[in-house]
This record gives C-alpha cells, structure tokens and sequence, in this order.
C-alpha cells in the first residue's frame, strides 16, 4: 500500500474535523505514529481512540494496527520526516546561559542535519534548471520572513538576473502577482505560523500553472499541496522564535546550485558586479 505520508496528503481535504485534526498530527509525527500506542495518541489529539480507529479506515487500512505498521515500514525506511527531527522540549527557567548555548546549537546542527538529509538532488537540480528556463522567478515570503525573498534577490540577482523578490505590504501578493502565468516559476517561504497571504498568493500563482517550489518546517504545511517541490528545513529550536538557519542553508544550497549551471552570461554577471563594487570604493576584502 501507499506511503502513509503520501495517503494522508492525498485525502486530507475530504476528512472531517476530527479526523483531519488526528491527519495532521500524524504528518508532523510519524514517529510517534509507528511506535506510541493508540491510546497515547488519541489522548494527545484530544479525541477518542474510536476515532483513530476511523482515520485507519479512512485512509483504506483494515484497522489502526495495520496503519501503525505501514508507519513502522516508513521509518525504518527512513522515509519518515519525522523520526530524523528531535524535538527540543527543554526549558530553561533557572539554569545558566551555557546550557541555553549548547541546546540552542543542538538544535541548529539537528536541522540542519535533517535539512540536508532530505534533500533531494533531482529536486536542487529541478529548480536550477528552473530557474535558466523561466521567465521570471518570483521569490514569495511576507509577515516576519519578508527578508528573505530581498536577501536572495540581492545575492542570486549577481548571477541569475530574473529573480522578482515579493515580499507582503502595503500591496497584497495576489496582487503583486498579477501577470504570472506558465512561463514564470515561484519559490516561497513559509514556515509556522503560517501568513495567509502567502497561502492565498501560492493558490493564485498555482492556478495560473506556474512552476512552484516551497521552502517550508513540516509535511503538515497548507503550502505543500500547492507545490511541485517541497524543500523541508526544520526550525526546532528551544528560542522562542523558530530557528532559520536551516531556511537560510536552503537559500544557499539552491542559490549555488542553479549558479554552477549557469553559462558564460553569469560568469560575466559576477565579473562585472565584481569590478563595479572595486571601483566604488565601499568594499573592503
């Protein structure tokens, strides 16, 4: 049978509200799914373990015996998202600054460990070539992520001269994306909790047939159904604010990846970038 992952996915928009409840804290655990009892599950989604029972059946599984096993055949796989991820669940009332510190790296080298993990090379390679091939590459973040969508039209933009970066204000992404259409490919960010503009931008921008790939936390994310490609990059962190270190590992992975493709034309781009910030004399090496 299917990938339980994938099944979930697929019908996630026919459940009702107690079983999409269950759905997505399956998506976001699929650890937990293939070794904690039914009970203990069912207590945690705050539902009865009957209706456990009737998302196995849903999912077309004889009983949740059966569907705890296909998630016990995913991870040992190791195509469960959520086994590679450790969940940070310390807290720090009382205890020194240094302990902070070296949870606060853990969870950094952990994302990012299960970012690259997940990586997919076809995927990069997807997007690279994308990105030659589009007419524009439009680079979607808002809310708090507004940046990132600057920082990597600014860098890509030395080499690659097609990236748009959007970024939500005082004009609605919607409306900003306006002329997309088949030609054009989108990467957005987005990651808990998630800006509904975004969501509404990627939903037009996927209706007009643009190419889409999403940089986003966790398989759950309203984002991924939308997408031709999902880039996971964890943001587990015990900060109050989820770690982006790993976003900004995919931004250069993706970055440098549909740079190495590139023709004479980018190499002479950086030359030429090069040359004018020596002559401008703001630069120091």
């Amino acid at each position: 049978m299917e990938n339980p992952t994938e099944l979930i996915h697929d019908r996630l928009s026919d459940l009702s509200k107690k079983l999409t409840q269950v759905a997505r804290f399956a998506l976001d655990n699929p650890d937990r799914m293939a070794f904690d009892s039914m009970r203990a599950i069912a207590s945690d989604c705050d539902v009865s373990p009957a209706t456990m029972q009737r998302l196995a059946k849903a999912l077309g599984y004889d009983g949740y015996a059966a569907l705890r096993s296909a998630y016990q055949a995913s991870i040992s796989a190791n195509t469960g998202f959520g086994a590679r991820v450790g969940r940070l669940r310390n807290s720090f009332g009382g205890t020194s600054s240094s302990e902070l510190i070296r949870e606060l790296t853990q969870s950094v080298q952990c994302n990012l460990a299960t970012a690259a993990d997940l990586l997919d090379a076809e995927a990069i390679d997807a997007f690279a070539k994308s990105v030659h091939r589009s007419r524009y590459t439009y680079l979607l973040a808002s809310g708090s992520l507004y940046w990132l969508s600057g920082l990597m039209e600014v860098t890509g933009s030395m080499a690659l001269p097609n990236f748009v970066a959007l970024h939500g204000g005082l004009v609605d992404l919607t409306e900003r994306l306006a002329v997309i259409d088949e030609s054009d490919s989108l990467l957005v960010f987005s990651v808990s909790p998630y800006s509904l503009q975004t969501i509404r931008a990627v939903e037009y921008a996927h209706s007009k047939g643009a190419q889409i790939f999403t940089v986003t936390d966790r398989p759950s994310s309203p984002l991924v159904p939308y997408a031709d490609t999902v880039f996971y990059a964890p943001t587990t962190s015990p900060h109050y604010y989820p770690s982006l270190v790993s976003v900004l590992f995919m931004i250069e992975t993706l970055l440098a990846t549909a740079a190495s493709v590139g023709d004479e034309r980018s190499d002479g781009r950086l030359r030429e970038i090069e040359k004018i910030r020596g002559n401008s004399g703001l630069y120091l090496d």
